[in-house]
């Protein structure tokens, strides 16, 4: 019966260590995501860079959208 138990708390342990490691990671990334955007938003050359990126982005789905299957298979 003890080992039971010493089993059971130590998998418990893990499970407790893993999860605050995951919330860990979670709220790093949060916190990069935010100054990701706020860079974004507050640095006028990567903001000129990223506009580009995304008209070019959207220029290919409108070229690649007007296209047929038959051509894109070519």
């Amino acid at each position: 019966m003890e080992d039971v138990r010493d089993k059971m708390a130590e998998e418990v342990s893990t499970v407790a260590k893993l999860s605050l490691d995951d919330e860990s990671l979670l709220s790093k990334t949060e916190q990069l995501s935010r100054d990701i955007v706020y860079n974004l938003l507050h640095d006028s050359s990567l903001k000129e860079k990223s506009v580009d990126f995304v008209k070019g982005f959207v220029a290919l789905l409108y070229y690649y959208g007007t296209m047929s299957v038959e051509t894109l298979k070519k």
